[in-house]
């Protein structure tokens, strides 16, 4: 294993533990709601579902912000690029701890909604807000990353915050502006179902896993050749 990645993976044991525990409980809870409900409200279970998935990516997402601080040093800076290949390997290896987090909320998430399904029917599932959660946190991680490394965390997180309020921007001024017929006059849910089965949607979440990992790559490259010129936004 390399270096770089075994020293992050034992900084970050504490982290997966806490992921860990957090993602636990998280299970009784929905396990609690869905037996409670059974199959009378599967609506309401998937829309559970998805709150606890969105927070445990939220919690990860945090946790990485959180790692990438940790090495905001100009003397491991000096060291990391000293040795073969030492800013390669620095990089690949918060990236790598970054999918890892990532995938493991997705992983959780799919045995949490395997069992909800067994309880409440096929109509309770939420395997694919999940996935398109996993995408979405994939890339926003990875666009926050090169400026991480290039500004210092606190700068790369402000870039996040932005890309953000531009895309929840984006949905309101549709929500204000557009075409939003389909959620009046029945159920939001089943509007929104509806919706997620029409072409377009069906589309945008067939090419998402790609669009997720080219992001995810160019950002990696990007933070290779950024990594080395981040020295003046580090302490001493």
């Amino acid at each position: 294993m390399d270096g770089f990645l075994y020293k992050d993976l034992r900084q970050a044991k504490i982290y997966f533990l806490v992921l860990l525990i957090c993602q636990a409980i998280v299970a009784v809870l929905q396990f609690f709601f869905a037996a409670i409900m059974g199959a009378s409200d599967p609506a309401l279970t998937v829309m559970i579902g998805s709150m606890f998935c969105l927070l445990m990516f939220m919690i990860v997402n945090m946790f990485n912000k959180t790692l990438c601080a940790t090495d905001e040093r100009r003397g491991w800076l000096y060291f990391a690029v000293s040795t073969p290949d030492g800013a390669k390997r620095q990089v690949k290896s918060k990236f790598t701890i970054h999918f890892l987090m990532d995938l493991m909320v997705l992983i959780f998430n799919f045995f949490i909604d395997t069992i909800c399904v067994g309880i409440c029917g096929q109509e309770s599932s939420y395997i694919v807000v999940a996935f398109t959660l996993f995408c979405f946190y994939l890339m926003i991680g990875a666009i926050e990353l090169p400026f991480a490394f290039r500004y210092g965390t606190e700068k790369g997180g402000k870039v996040k915050v932005i890309a953000l309020i531009v895309i929840l921007g984006s949905i309101l001024l549709y929500g204000l502006f557009g075409d939003i017929s389909f959620l009046l006059g029945e159920n939001p849910w089943e509007a929104l179902k509806r919706l997620f089965k029409t072409g377009v949607m069906i589309w945008v979440l067939a090419l998402l896993p790609y669009v997720s990992c080219m992001v995810f790559y160019f950002c990696y490259r990007i933070s290779l050749k950024v990594y080395t010129k981040g020295v003046d936004s580090y302490e001493k």
